[in-house]
């Protein structure tokens, strides 16, 4: 299988102090079907990471991390429990109604806290690269 090569990303900070942010990881060209673009985005090394650990640790089939050894992940998922068919397709609309619920709705030590206007304004390249193309969820794991 193919994978994607990394070309980059872009870290786009939410409000000071509050350890958020969105980031843009930009790849080479995909296939053309949306089945196999999906297939080598998993496939591909940037679709690895936890955002817990440093980006230095070592890709594979195992990490190892203070001589403990990790598969691979992706967020809160095992990698290898990912696949095409865990995507469904969606709306640019609901992806950015996700994003900015996830950015406001967190267990906020003051509970009327809301990210500030001018993160949405730095958020807006990211909603405008929604519109683009097809746009995917990734399911909660399935049992």
């Amino acid at each position: 299988m193919n994978e994607l090569p990394v070309i980059g990303a872009d870290i786009v900070h939410l409000d000071r102090h509050t350890f958020m942010w969105v980031q843009l990881t930009h790849f080479g060209q995909a296939p053309e079907s949306d089945t196999s673009a999906l297939a080598a985005l998993i496939a591909s090394p940037g679709y690895d990471h936890d955002y817990a650990s440093l980006f230095q640790v070592e890709q594979g089939p195992a990490r190892s991390v203070d001589e403990h050894l990790y598969p691979p992940v992706h967020g809160r998922w095992w990698l290898s429990a990912i696949d095409v068919g865990g995507f469904a397709l969606t709306t640019a609309a609901e992806a950015e109604k996700r994003i900015r619920s996830w950015a406001n709705d967190q267990n906020w030590i003051d509970s009327s806290y809301r990210q500030p206007p001018a993160v949405f304004r730095r958020l807006q390249p990211v909603f405008d690269l929604l519109r683009v193309g097809n746009v995917y969820t990734l399911l909660p794991a399935r049992s």
